[in-house]
């Protein structure tokens, strides 16, 4: 699994940013955690998934289907706060650029 340089995390999951990280490296999954990655479909943005959906075993069955290891671009604890980080990034790159170009604001290219 690959996170982002910059990571953006939630308001929910600032206090406990370094104990969800530390599940998720040693191969856990950890409870209420959602995960924002690039989206699978190139029309869309980003897409939000449980960490379940992601981490630990799997993580074997994402590589599989979509052929690449996770970027993790952001990490929030609960659906709600996973929903209010994506509105943080997609407004930041709304701010900076007058576009929605997130995969290049955000140099995506480089993790390929």
């Amino acid at each position: 699994m690959l996170f982002y340089k910059k990571l953006y995390v939630g308001e929910m999951a600032e206090k406990r940013r370094f104990a969800i990280l530390q599940k998720i490296r040693s191969g856990g999954t950890p409870a209420h955690v959602y995960l924002v990655v690039p989206a699978a479909n190139e029309a869309n943005l980003l897409d939000i998934y449980p960490a379940g959906e992601i981490c630990g075993t799997a993580e074997a069955r994402w590589q599989a289907a979509y052929q690449k290891e996770p970027l993790v671009l952001g990490i929030a604890l609960g659906y709600p706060d996973a929903c209010r980080l994506v509105r943080r990034m997609v407004d930041e790159v709304y701010q900076v650029t007058g576009g929605l170009d997130i995969r290049r604001y955000l140099e995506l290219d480089a993790y390929k």
